[in-house]
């Protein structure tokens, strides 16, 4: 009831012909309106949401109103800075489940591993496909990660092979995570 409410508010405005100015001060007369909507949508979408819409696209829709309420009304003012950062996660959280549905596409199997889930490519068909195309368009086609099998060449392999096992124990030194705010991770480097 109250998105719809505002939503006649921001309709009857802009029917009039209204400029965005002009609307975003009408829609700061109804703010706390737009509070109370947010605050249910909020408040609803945690509790297993039964209302209509979907709760993100409604999240979005209201704070868009909010931060045009505030940006003409108080611009950069703590409350349009913070309904500023709530509007931009909602819409990170929306281009998150964007990303998340958009389907891998697997290239066809040539080395009988049908248990490996994402793509494979061998090197030459990398090297070549990255020349032809750039590596974004192949990255992105494939659906953002590939598996390069082969990369080098054997010779070339075997020989990078060959200068690493000759290096001594202590020419390497762990790179891991060492507090909480590290990113989780260990490995060897060579220093």
């Amino acid at each position: 009831e109250l998105m719809k409410l505002i939503d006649e508010v921001e309709n009857s405005a802009e029917s009039e012909g209204w400029s965005e100015t002009e609307v975003a001060w009408c829609l700061a007369v109804v703010q706390p309106l737009s509070n109370s909507a947010l605050w249910c949508v909020l408040t609803a979408a945690g509790d297993g949401w039964k209302g209509e819409g979907d709760p993100l696209e409604l999240r979005v829709r209201v704070l868009t109103r909010i931060v045009s309420a505030w940006k003409h009304t108080e611009a950069y003012g703590f409350d349009h800075l913070k309904n500023l950062y709530l509007l931009w996660s909602a819409l990170d959280e929306a281009r998150v489940r964007v990303v998340a549905a958009v389907p891998t596409k697997a290239p066809p199997r040539t080395d009988g591993d049908e248990s490996c889930p994402w793509p494979r490519m061998t090197g030459t068909d990398f090297s070549a496909a990255v020349a032809e195309r750039g590596l974004r368009d192949v990255l992105e086609s494939e659906g953002g990660l590939i598996q390069v099998v082969n990369f080098l060449p054997d010779d070339v392999a075997l020989d990078a092979m060959r200068v690493l096992d000759g290096l001594k124990p202590e020419e390497w030194e762990l790179s891991a995570g060492k507090s909480a705010v590290d990113a989780e991770h260990q490995f060897w480097r060579y220093h």
